[in-house]
């Protein structure tokens, strides 16, 4: 059985964060695991770079030029994200690509991530962090929070 787990962040992460995050990729590849990441500047491209294996869910076709054949978003992930983003439906359309594909790094094909590691300013680690300070991170934690997926904020360590 395959193993998955989510590699994500701010696209203003330290440099010394990125070295750290290419190691953990690297590592968990060597491991087995298959990462999911949504290629967005920072956490994500450093997650990516080191992957041996990985899913690259995207908001739209050619998103940051990136060539991820994952850019098609099931009518399903904008359910499941209307159900744990309360304004969902209030946000713009691109908005809304960005937030299911962000459902997408956690679950997808019903296989939930094991893990889910991240960078991010304030350190989220639940949904109970202000999404504001959180930044676009924040839609991947609260679903991983509400499924009882363990998340790791390298801010934390």
């Amino acid at each position: 059985m395959a193993k998955f787990y989510t590699g994500i962040g701010s696209s203003n992460t330290p440099k010394y964060i990125l070295l750290k995050i290419n190691r953990i990729s690297r590592k968990l590849s060597k491991k087995g695991y298959i990462l999911r990441s949504g290629a967005a500047n920072g956490s994500d491209t450093a997650f990516e770079k080191m992957a041996i294996q990985k899913e690259i869910f995207l908001p739209f076709q050619k998103f940051n030029y990136n060539n991820s054949s994952l850019f098609e978003i099931d009518e399903i992930y904008f359910k499941i994200a209307s159900i744990y983003v309360k304004d969902f439906y209030n946000e713009s359309l691109i908005e809304q690509n960005f937030i299911a594909r962000d459902v997408q790094q956690v679950i997808n094909n019903d296989i939930k991530s094991e893990f889910l590691i991240c960078w991010t300013r304030n350190g989220a680690t639940n949904r109970s962090f202000s999404r504001k300070r959180t930044g676009g991170t924040w839609y991947a934690i609260a679903l991983a929070d509400y499924l009882n997926i363990p998340i790791y904020n390298l801010a934390n360590y």
